[in-house]
């Protein structure tokens, strides 16, 4: 396989306990494989609306890796916002560095500015900072952008409420005023309506969207562990039972457990069903979300390591009969690997199993070059994430903020835990005996 050498060597000294050798062109990170360097690059603090802030630039292309916005879009949005500030709350958290606290809460103020007036957040600014009301994906509305703000926000009001109570009271009435709007959203009849044979749940978002329901339902589930009401209980089960829906095949029948996306399709990103589900707290909600969550971790996504990864596939279903519609490999992404990570480690707290820690480490062997175009994807030294694997002999060397943060959120949680990082360690050694 076509491992960088020193990405490789580097990789099993680190978890060896051994030292790399010093290079005074790449950052030091001592025993860490989650390197925030490049992230913090793109990290910028800013006055907005009249308030510090913080933002993330969106693009950063290949070979110089500078800053890059988009013409339509802008320079910064609150889905990257988002993923930083849970990134940087959670490596605060791990590795005592301030800073990074910092960073958090700098981008929780952005995402505060960010909130319209309907409850919703819009997503995209411009280069002097203004919002851009007009694109379709930065409209304030119920989508990826407003349930990404509230995953970060209720995760990162703790650490307000340790540093700054005055922001801590604006994330709190932030969150309640967009749940109050989402309450509204979610409708209380449970009707459902059919796409090529498969039922699904029109309370969902886009009347199915399971995908950007299970982000939604992060971040109600981890506010109710907060403030915990009848209110948040009763979306967090309308959300998982619409989201459990969505599961299709079994044991023996491909797609193995895994829940679709939107209607009769699944697409490899931002699938966090069975992260979410399994995140439910157990003593209130029902042992079968767990059990549906846990089929898909041990059907679907060992499948997709053996099969070399997808992209996407549509299904038919003809008098109880599966079949697959279309089927794409390519492009893969980290933010397909993210979500599966999280969930095996999850899965692997609850469980106190260790084989969905090394099904995690497994997984995470995808950025160091155990992928379909053998390449690593992620490089410790300096932090950097690909865009993605384009096909098995092409890559997409750009390393947005996108990648670069499901990386980190990926690596950081692998890290933590002794039974994946050894799996991962194991992994790569095989590799090199190939």
């Amino acid at each position: 396989m076509k491992l960088i050498p020193f990405l490789l060597g580097f990789y099993l000294l680190i978890v060896a306990g051994g030292c790399r050798k010093k290079n005074p062109d790449l950052p030091s990170i001592g025993n860490r494989m989650a390197n925030p360097a490049h992230l913090n690059f793109l990290f910028e603090p800013v006055i907005f609306k009249g308030d510090s802030a913080g933002i993330i630039h969106i693009y950063s292309e290949y070979p110089d890796y500078l800053w890059v916005g988009d013409e339509d879009e802008g320079i910064a949005c609150v889905d990257d916002a988002a993923r930083a500030a849970v990134f940087y709350q959670r490596y605060y958290r791990y590795s005592g560095d301030r800073t990074a606290a910092e960073k958090a809460l700098l981008l929780c103020r952005f995402l505060l500015g960010m909130q319209g007036n309907s409850g919703y957040f819009f997503n995209f600014i411009y280069p002097d900072h203004s919002i851009n009301l007009t694109h379709r994906n930065s409209e304030d509305r119920p989508d990826w952008w407003s349930w990404r703000a509230l995953w970060a926000l209720t995760e990162c009001y703790p650490l307000a409420s340790e540093a700054d109570g005055q922001l801590a009271a604006q994330i709190h009435d932030s969150i309640e005023k967009l749940l109050k709007a989402v309450r509204k959203f979610i409708p209380r009849e449970t009707e459902i309506t059919e796409t090529k044979g498969f039922s699904h749940p029109r309370w969902l978002p886009y009347e199915a969207a399971a995908d950007q329901a299970s982000v939604l339902l992060l971040g109600v589930t981890t506010w109710n562990r907060l403030f915990s009401s009848a209110e948040n209980e009763l979306l967090m089960n309308r959300l998982a039972e619409g989201i459990v829906m969505m599961q299709a095949g079994d044991e023996k029948t491909f797609p193995y457990g895994a829940f679709l996306s939107w209607k009769n399709l699944w697409h490899g990103w931002g699938n966090c069903q069975a992260w979410a589900l399994l995140n439910l707290p157990a003593d209130k909600f029902r042992q079968e979300y767990r059990v549906h969550a846990l089929q898909e971790v041990d059907g679907f996504y060992p499948h997709l390591l053996r099969s070399g990864m997808l992209n996407e596939f549509s299904l038919i279903r003809t008098d109880d009969r599966l079949e697959i519609e279309s089927k794409k490999r390519f492009p893969q992404i980290a933010y397909e690997l993210r979500p599966m990570i999280l969930a095996a480690l999850q899965a692997a707290g609850i469980s106190e199993n260790n084989d969905y820690a090394m099904l995690a480490g497994k997984l995470a062997g995808w950025f160091f070059g155990v992928n379909a175009a053998r390449q690593s994807m992620y490089d410790p030294a300096t932090g950097r994430c690909f865009d993605g694997i384009i096909s098995e002999k092409k890559i997409n060397r750009n390393s947005g903020a996108e990648s670069t943060i499901e990386a980190l959120l990926a690596l950081l949680a692998v890290e933590q835990h002794p039974g994946a990082l050894k799996e991962l360690q194991l992994t790569l050694k095989n590799i090199t005996e190939e």
